[in-house]
């Protein structure tokens, strides 16, 4: 980053609109297009813009000097958090890109595959190479506490039963923030909630658990990001995961594909 931060431009715009953000994420349809025309201004020279709001209207398809790219993190419009009106600004705003944007990534085939522009990518969040003589996945550390772990936001999307059925064989913890307090008294008492915690604290965190686990409902999951798999990877982690995404591995399990 530092050897190309003087050919990045950061853009730092403070609102004062004091009404809009009431009325949640429709809000940021419109709050950037008082500040687009003095954006396109600063570019002289050919430039890329790269988007990833699920809902902000950003037009440059008039702007010769501007490629549009536009990245998808998750595929919002059938995101469990979203409501339908926001579900319906998220489709607006796909259809204006498929038909506008320069390219398209995105970090799975199935967050991508709706849209036509041909100029359309997947990209995923790293690269794996899997090696067969390699033992970072051979666990080092015999003192860990718990055979399973889990590490994000926990919703309605969370796959209850799963975890309830794997708690009567094995110890599993849970690390994160509960957007539905619903679940959490769904959850077997011999499950271990840790509760919320700060990014620095993951090294820590990754100590106490053999096995990531990924466990989603199929009907509520939106095309997410691999992200996750690949922190787990990233502590020498195999994970566990009701979804499969661009790898082939054998510390990777889809137990869907068991049951």
């Amino acid at each position: 980053y530092k050897a190309y931060s003087n050919r990045i431009t950061f853009i730092d715009h403070t609102s004062y609109d004091l009404i809009g953000p009431l009325f949640g994420r429709i809000w940021t349809k419109y709050c950037y297009k008082k500040i687009l025309n003095r954006i396109s201004s600063l570019f002289t020279d050919d430039s890329i813009i790269i988007d990833f709001t699920p809902i902000a209207e950003l037009e440059f398809k008039n702007n010769k000097r501007i490629t549009y790219w536009y990245d998808l993190i998750d595929n919002f419009s059938i995101h469990n958090r979203f409501s339908e009106k926001e579900k319906k600004a998220v489709r607006d705003k796909y259809a204006y890109v498929d038909e506008n944007a320069d390219i398209i990534t995105a970090v799975s085939d199935k967050a991508i595959k709706n849209f036509l522009n041909p100029n359309k990518y997947v990209m995923p969040n790293g690269v794996y190479l899997e090696n067969q003589n390699h033992e970072c996945f051979i666990d080092g550390t015999p003192n860990k506490v718990y055979q399973l772990g889990f590490v994000g936001f926990v919703t309605d999307k969370l796959d209850v039963d799963f975890l309830n059925k794997l708690s009567k064989k094995f110890s599993i913890i849970i690390w994160g923030k509960f957007f539905d307090d619903s679940i959490r008294d769904k959850l077997n008492e011999n499950i271990k909630i840790a509760g919320a915690f700060k990014y620095s604290d993951l090294p820590s965190i990754m100590k106490s658990f053999k096995v990531g686990l990924l466990p989603y409902l199929p009907e509520k999951s939106h095309d997410e990001s691999p992200l996750k798999m690949y922190e787990y990877f990233k502590y020498g982690i195999p994970c566990l995961s009701s979804m499969n995404f661009e790898i082939k591995s054998r510390w990777f399990v889809n137990y869907l594909e068991y049951s």
